[in-house]
């Protein structure tokens, strides 16, 4: 009988490998037989290993300079302003950050100053503490997470956090699954990360392709997709769940997601997508994108997939490139680093507050949700395009 591998969550303290420094393997891979996985307890969730991919940017037309203000304390990007980041005392500071993605330009002048802890999950046997970024889809996010200024300009929403996590799961030209995803929220959960971005999501179709090019028709292996899908969303919302109110960690974890590129709302035949997974999971949030029109309201991203739980501004980013220039990319993999840093704001706030806020990451996301704006959104914005509204900074 042919196997397969299944990522595997046991919920039961008792059941777990690895206690000894508090958090052991959360997420753990078996490969077995479907007929083995039947029948296991209830606090055992199983999803088989699906395909992982970066949500791919989209080249915008600005320049660096198109997309950036002026403003009373100098030039800023678009959409830092946007999240009232310029109107906080807080940015960030004693917060731990993880960043999912494809590594990252350590040498970039926006990370001077940050301690970097960086793995590569594609390539273990690789030299630790690095993950170069031959892409430059993790080296952008991040450093809108807490990039420093460049040149003069301000990139990063949380530009005070000093230390980050950063875990490669992508390489150009290389397969990646949703073992190396398991694998790198395993590692960021035990070196004590507040939040865990994630630009990224799993691959339908690639997972469709694989099961008919071993032999079954393509209705079946569609069925079965979407069999494993829903395992997927299931088995992310239940793991989300569990690092946020486990008693065990350190400290709860938040984790967003980008809610996904794939609707085409301004096509001649228009296509809105609901938000894939791990974005789609329960206690994952979700970020849709917004850009700006000229009369200054912000809109839904013609790309932005719907359903998400709040937006965050995605089109025409100015952020870090690898090599220390700039570059200016759109997509909902650009917003979801905007949520990660309002978050950032927020968890320090709660932390200078009464008791320290020893549970801030889990209590930040719901202040998020209930601090967004929606004055800048168009006259009858809907919840399903844009969640809750324009996440925002934290006051005074």
């Amino acid at each position: 009988m042919s196997t397969e591998q299944y990522l595997i969550l046991t919920t039961n303290r008792e059941r777990r490998r690895g206690e000894a420094d508090g958090v052991g393997d959360i997420v753990e891979v078996v490969e077995a037989s479907p007929g083995d996985i039947v029948g296991l307890p209830d606090d055992v969730e199983v999803a088989p290993v699906m395909p992982l991919l970066p949500i791919e940017p989209l080249a915008a037309a600005d320049r660096p300079e198109d997309a950036t203000l002026e403003t009373s304390t100098g030039r800023v990007a678009w959409g830092v302003d946007a999240v009232g980041a310029l109107r906080t005392p807080y940015e960030g500071q004693g917060v731990t950050v993880a960043v999912i993605d494809s590594g990252i330009d350590q040498d970039h002048p926006a990370f001077a100053g940050v301690e970097i802890e960086a793995v590569d999950f594609t390539n273990l046997q690789g030299a630790p503490n690095e993950a170069p970024d031959r892409d430059g889809h993790g080296t952008h996010c991040a450093a809108t997470i807490f990039g420093r200024s460049v040149d003069g300009l301000r990139i990063g929403v949380a530009p005070g956090v000093d230390k980050a996590l950063i875990a490669k799961v992508f390489d150009p030209g290389q397969s990646a699954t949703t073992i190396e995803l398991g694998s790198a929220i395993n590692w960021a959960v035990s070196r004590g990360a507040d939040v865990i971005s994630m630009s990224l999501g799993m691959d339908f179709p690639g997972y469709v392709e694989r099961l008919v090019e071993r032999g079954l028709d393509r209705r079946t292996a569609t069925s079965l997709g979407l069999v494993a899908y829903q395992e997927n969303v299931n088995f992310f919302g239940r793991l989300a769940a569990f690092i946020r109110a486990a008693e065990e960690m350190r400290k709860p974890v938040t984790m967003v997601a980008a809610s996904g590129n794939e609707s085409a709302r301004d096509a001649q035949m228009p296509r809105v997508i609901a938000a894939s997974p791990p974005a789609s999971a329960d206690g994952v949030f979700a970020v849709g994108a917004v850009g700006r029109e000229r009369d200054g309201t912000l809109k839904v991203a013609s790309f932005s997939n719907s359903k998400p739980s709040s937006s965050a501004p995605g089109v025409s980013i100015v952020s870090a490139a690898p090599g220390g220039g700039l570059s200016v990319l759109s997509g909902t993999s650009m917003a979801t680093p905007h949520l990660a840093g309002v978050l950032s704001l927020h968890i320090e706030k709660l932390r200078q507050g009464p008791g320290g806020g020893v549970q801030a990451a889990q209590q930040a996301m719901g202040n998020v949700l209930a601090g967004v704006t929606t004055n800048r959104l168009p006259q009858g914005w809907s919840r399903r395009d844009y969640g809750a509204g324009l996440v925002q900074a934290p006051g005074v």
